[in-house]
């Protein structure tokens, strides 16, 4: 999903480290800091998977409801 990547890139340009307070902070920036500023590599590849699973219900929810029915014609 390109939101992910994208706001991962808009929070890292555009604010240190998620703002004032990690007011800007998005799933992205927040597993980034966690795994390869403070170390927490455990935790960071925790919060990738949890982006992971979510990435895939959202795809799986979205295709079922963009499912067409098929016309048969005779």
């Amino acid at each position: 999903m390109t939101t992910l990547n994208g706001s991962f890139i808009i929070v890292t340009i555009m604010t240190y480290e998620g703002g004032v307070d990690n007011a800007t902070q998005v799933m992205g920036s927040y597993l980034y800091m966690n795994a390869f500023k403070f170390g927490k590599f455990s935790y960071g590849s925790a919060i990738g998977v949890l982006i992971l699973v979510l990435s895939l219900i959202t795809v799986a929810a979205l295709q079922r409801l963009m499912k067409r029915e098929t016309i048969e014609l005779t």
